[in-house]
């Protein structure tokens, strides 16, 4: 009796049958929102992803600069700021 589930015969692809519903992404941080334009480049590196571009086509990042950071921080750790617009359609600051 082998282990685990059993492997497929075959394999078939197939598109997906509804568009992607338009997304509103609110209150992320800066330091995560400038991973979308890396994230992009690579569903789109040696094959466009069209899926995945669909989707990101009708995702509207806003994002929320923080109120206090240090040099510890994720986003200064990785020369960005608790303001930065990277990936960010809308920034709000409190």
């Amino acid at each position: 009796m082998p282990n685990g589930p059993a492997m497929p015969t075959s394999v078939r692809l197939s598109e997906p049958a509804a568009d992607p519903v338009e997304t509103v992404l609110v209150a992320a941080r800066p330091c995560d929102a400038a991973a979308f334009p890396i994230v992009d480049k690579v569903m789109n590196w040696d094959y466009r992803d069209s899926q995945y571009n669909r989707r990101r086509a009708v995702l509207t990042v806003v994002t929320m600069a923080c109120r206090t950071w240090d040099d510890h921080c994720f986003c200064t750790s990785v020369n960005l700021g608790p303001e930065d617009t990277r990936g960010s359609d809308v920034l709000l600051i409190d």
